[in-house]
């Protein structure tokens, strides 16, 4: 539970709440260490008739009037929980979310002047206030498109490790807690100190499925994996064009791959850091890609043209190259 010493001075608990992300991620530690685990593992008829009726409302669109009218709700309930007991927040109905994600969205209208001089500042540029509006907009995004890649996860097989790199809400382990817990497969899911991974930790931190949630510190931007710790399927996607140092995190997570791994990526040409693209994010792009051609099979997707967005891509690390 949250209390309002987790309030930066001004605001509301409304359309202008200013969370004090480092005083709250603090309190969140305590009740993660004493979180008590629950299995999220259902059958593969379940999880089947669920995959084939929400692709179905997907892929017909019906899905965004079931979600604004409230017809489809878990999201909502999921937030609402979280907006309450983990922000403090005043009490919402669904017309009061539609309202608060406009309010917040037009907090970040107007491109503000981030600095990326440093880690430090890079992580202070996530946490001002108003980019709480990327929780409200990822939780939207993922309620009208709850199954993200699909075919990643025809790659998935029991006993394997997963890592979801730079996660925010994590939308991969979502798909796989919703459609493919079937198949056993352990999770490490983590990012820095942002608002949608506050939000993600306390959705995901009672599933057992889940071995660990570490918050990236600035002093960590360019080693954030353990040492010895190696994955069998690493998904890093709308993450690299943000990052201080793409092309030192791309090596790093090759490094933790295991040979034959999978790597599900992409990376958004921004053209200039604008926003919350970094200058790093656009200089390297290029000679990142260029490091993933030469160490990954990719499976699907493209990696053909390099001088426009590139979409998902999955990839296989190469035979010989050992972690």
């Amino acid at each position: 539970m949250s209390d309002e010493q987790d309030w930066l001075p001004g605001g509301n608990g409304y359309d202008d709440l200013r969370i004090n992300l480092p005083a709250a991620y603090s309190r969140q530690d305590e009740a993660y260490k004493s979180a008590k685990k629950n299995t999220v593992r259902k059958s593969f008829l379940r999880n089947k008739l669920s995959f084939f009726t929400t692709a179905l409302l997907q892929k017909t669109r019906y899905m965004e009037p079931l979600v604004m009218c409230g017809f489809v709700k878990k999201w909502f309930t999921d937030f609402e929980d979280y907006w309450r007991n983990a922000l403090n927040g005043r009490p919402l109905y669904i017309a009061d979310f539609h309202a608060l994600r406009h309010a917040y969205r037009l907090k970040v209208q107007n491109p503000a002047d981030y600095r990326w001089d440093s880690p430090d500042l890079h992580l202070a540029n996530w946490q001002k206030p108003h980019n709480i509006y990327s929780t409200f907009s990822y939780v939207y995004g993922l309620a009208l498109r709850p199954i993200r890649a699909y075919k990643a996860f025809r790659h998935l097989s029991a006993g394997m490790r997963a890592l979801e790199f730079g996660c925010s809400l994590a939308p991969y382990y979502r798909t796989w807690k919703n459609y493919y817990n079937h198949i056993p497969v352990s999770w490490t899911l983590t990012d820095i100190a942002n608002f949608p991974f506050h939000y993600a930790r306390h959705l995901y931190m009672r599933d057992d499925a889940v071995t660990d949630m570490p918050v990236i510190s600035p002093e960590k931007f360019d080693q954030p994996l353990e040492d010895g710790k190696v994955y069998d399927f690493i998904v890093i996607t709308t993450v690299f064009e943000h990052l201080h140092k793409p092309l030192t995190i791309a090596r790093h997570l090759l490094d933790h791959l295991a040979p034959g791994g999978i790597f599900v990526f992409d990376y958004i040409l921004s053209g200039e850091a604008t926003e919350l693209d970094t200058p790093g994010g656009v200089k390297e792009r290029t000679e990142t890609l260029q490091f993933l051609s030469e160490n990954l099979t990719i499976l699907s997707g493209s990696l053909d043209n390099i001088n426009e967005s590139v979409g998902l891509c999955i990839g296989q690390k190469k035979d010989g190259i050992a972690p």
